[in-house]
């Protein structure tokens, strides 16, 4: 599954790029309310690699492995975030 994100003012912290916790919002925006129930997610690795400023088109892909689900999320071909969802049971 793959989807775009816009980065909106809301997002952006007082240091002028994406705040950390607008990664996960943004992450989690990629599944509906009742998949996210579904998951059962246990624990979440995240890894931040590149800034994120307002106006950028961020794109988040996941993909399902054995015991969970692994997301990226770039602009253009520079990641900036990584996740991995270890969750009872995948999409």
């Amino acid at each position: 599954r793959m989807l775009e994100y816009v980065v909106k003012s809301t997002d952006i912290d007082l240091s002028n790029h994406m705040n950390n916790v607008a990664y996960l919002r943004a992450l989690f925006s990629a599944f509906t309310t009742k998949e996210l129930s579904s998951l059962d997610i246990s624990e979440i690795e995240t890894a931040y690699k590149s800034q994120c400023y307002e106006g950028e088109t961020l794109t988040i892909k996941l993909k399902n492995t054995e015991n969970g689900i692994i997301a990226v999320m770039q602009k253009g071909e520079t990641i900036c975030f990584t996740a991995r969802l270890i969750c009872n049971s995948i999409l």
